[in-house]
């Protein structure tokens, strides 16, 4: 139920992750990938996790951003990008548990030259165009800094949207503000219906029936190539239509759609179909096997699609 993904959503992300009741066994990684490196804000600027792959050429590097969890991205998917041979920062723009030193607690007014510092730094440490890859709130920002800054070399979007969203509030009566900021003033976003009893997808849903306006992203201004990857069973937002939409504006997107699919898509191996604690309930959408199939068929591809992006 999103009220409580959106009042909570940072725990819940959290729970989903080591909750033992909830979270799919994982295999034991295979890639062959060094520890990451520690890198904070006071020492670059924004706080994240740096792999560098140990061997062979180097191949573009992969800014990874997170979603409504908070804090750093998933390390299997560090791993994985390195172990391919591409430069990874994944990066944390806010952490509610455990918090990050530099760092809001929360995804409210999260400026987008935060991100554009991470960006520089891995494009002069690497030599190259940074490819922006993010899931959920965090495929919203790669989309929304793709259509603002030109000189990527790629962008990968896991369950997009075509709208920007409110920051989650802490509590029902909380004034309304911006996720992101530029130049420190927010940037325009829609609020997610909050009529009783709709489902996650119907509170998204009913907002952009009514209209995007200033909130739409807008994709068309996107040049790099663009992967999008959309569950049919999203249980958070409708992420396939919203591909659907996105590749009829963008002439170089590519979508991967997964109908029996959910949410959480991003990465190798198994993910997350649904939580569950005392009077709190998550559905991500999909089974165990599907999201298995799905995570696995699109990670590939999207090796495949920074394989060509490398090449270019």
């Amino acid at each position: 139920m999103l009220r409580s993904i959106w009042h909570l959503g940072a725990l819940a992300a959290l729970l989903v992750l080591t909750h033992p009741a909830t979270a799919v066994a994982q295999p034991a990684p295979t890639e062959a990938a060094p520890a990451p490196a520690e890198l904070t804000v006071a020492d670059v600027g924004f706080a994240a996790r740096y792999w560098e792959p140990a061997t062979g050429p180097r191949k573009a590097p992969v800014l990874v951003l997170p979603g409504s969890n908070g804090g750093y991205p998933s390390a299997r998917v560090g791993r994985s990008l390195a172990a391919a041979g591409h430069p990874v920062v994944g990066l944390a723009y806010f952490s509610a548990a455990p918090a990050i030193p530099g760092l809001p607690t929360r995804l409210r007014e999260i400026p987008l030259e935060y991100v554009d510092r991470a960006i520089g730094w891995l494009a002069a440490k690497s030599g190259r165009p940074v490819v922006l890859m993010g899931e959920s709130r965090g495929a919203e920002l790669a989309l929304l800094l793709g259509s603002r800054r030109p000189k990527l070399a790629g962008v990968i979007a896991f369950a997009p949207t075509t709208a920007v969203w409110r920051a989650p509030p802490a509590e029902a009566n909380e004034k309304p503000a911006a996720a992101w900021t530029e130049k420190g003033k927010g940037v325009a976003w829609l609020s997610d219906d909050d009529a009783p009893g709709l489902t996650s997808n119907q509170r998204f849903d009913r907002a952009l029936a009514r209209g995007k306006g200033a909130a739409r992203i807008p994709v068309e201004r996107i040049k790099a190539p663009l992967l999008l990857i959309a569950g049919g069973d999203d249980r958070i937002w409708s992420s396939t239509p919203a591909a659907r939409s996105i590749q009829a504006k963008v002439p170089n997107a590519t979508v991967l759609h997964y109908p029996d699919a959910g949410h959480l898509l991003m990465g190798p191996g198994a993910g997350v179909s649904r939580f569950e604690a005392p009077g709190f309930v998550v559905e991500f959408g999909g089974t165990d096997a599907t999201n298995l199939a799905a995570r696995e068929d699109a990670w590939a591809k999207t090796l495949a699609f920074l394989e060509k992006v490398s090449a270019r």
